[in-house]
């Protein structure tokens, strides 16, 4: 599963401890992408480049990108280096793969993109910003259309609902930020991220080579919808009839990959599709919710041109 596939809003951030690097975990953390219309302000980048990039020697796989908006490590600027389309189009549309389709490939050609963000924009926005650029400077056009394909619905399991609903912000709470970490987030004692309650923040973060954990606050189902898609590959259909907001915390495990570098993100890293793998029990388990596989239909993102060779520099 390529990184940066969630709407939400994203930091990339590496632990240090006296200059050498802790355990390397991937902090995904916010609220979920605003559609357009949604946002207010500036939609384009005050200044941006944008041109083409190759692999990195002997890791095809990897890329950077990192900053870009108030709630990343740096908010003044967007980078990504050697960043596939694919990747650029899965991060900056709130994707999936399964939800973009073209009859060219989308692997192939690679950016490296540096964009000035003003003050006080958010990550939401930067993706917007993204969007806009793509069409500006490559001539990118996608369009939508529904499609039939393998989805899943999300019930509540028989066992009933295990998440408890969301706790209000304590009187008196501080809201200050640490090692170098966003507000509403701290590191524990045991290097393990912790988040302030009632603040809308979520994390996926990486345990060891095959543990993961997903914690969140103020957690709303269409919030928890985009991460299950992320982890399971596929479009998942809310049926829980729940509205309310949630805390939730919950592990899993899945097959080993390489490291994920929260500076670098990996064009693949298998998803946890198979309805009989640990993710889809933990669910079951820890949140009493459960993946039902269907046929229903799919919102696709279909790209129809793009330009391999930017333009505007």
């Amino acid at each position: 599963m390529p990184p940066e596939l969630l709407g939400e809003m994203s930091i990339h951030h590496r632990l240090m401890d006296n200059g050498s690097m802790r355990l390397l975990k991937l902090l995904l953390i916010g609220a979920m992408m605003l559609v357009a219309s949604e946002l207010c302000g500036q939609t384009t980048f005050e200044v941006a480049s944008v041109k083409q990039g190759v692999p990195f020697p002997g890791r095809p796989d990897l890329y950077i990108m990192r900053g870009g908006g108030i709630e990343t490590g740096d908010p003044g600027q967007f980078t990504a280096t050697r960043i596939p389309l694919l990747n650029l189009i899965l991060w900056a549309y709130g994707r999936i793969p399964s939800q973009v389709a073209s009859s060219r490939s989308l692997e192939m050609d690679r950016y490296n993109i540096v964009a000035k963000v003003l003050p006080g924009t958010t990550a939401a926005q930067v993706r917007v910003m993204m969007q806009n650029l793509l069409a500006e400077r490559i001539g990118l056009v996608v369009h939508h259309e529904v499609q039939r394909g393998p989805i899943y619905e999300l019930v509540v399991a028989k066992s009933g609902l295990k998440m408890k609903s969301a706790e209000p912000v304590p009187s008196g709470a501080d809201d200050s930020s640490s090692a170098g970490l966003p507000a509403g987030v701290s590191l524990g004692k045991d290097d393990s991220l912790q988040l302030a309650p009632g603040r809308h923040n979520w994390i996926l973060e990486r345990i060891d080579a095959s543990t993961m954990r997903i914690a969140a606050r103020v957690l709303d189902l269409p919030d928890l919808i985009r991460i299950m898609e992320r982890q399971v590959g596929r479009t998942v259909i809310d049926k829980t009839g729940l509205s309310g907001k949630y805390d939730l915390d919950f592990t899993f495990t899945r097959a080993a990959g390489p490291a994920a570098d929260p500076d670098v993100g990996l064009a693949a890293t298998g998803a946890a599709s198979d309805p009989s793998s640990d993710f889809f029990s933990a669910m079951q388990s820890q949140l009493g919710l459960k993946l039902v596989p269907r046929k229903g239909p799919v919102d696709v993102l279909v790209v129809d041109k793009w330009n391999k060779v930017p333009a505007g520099n």
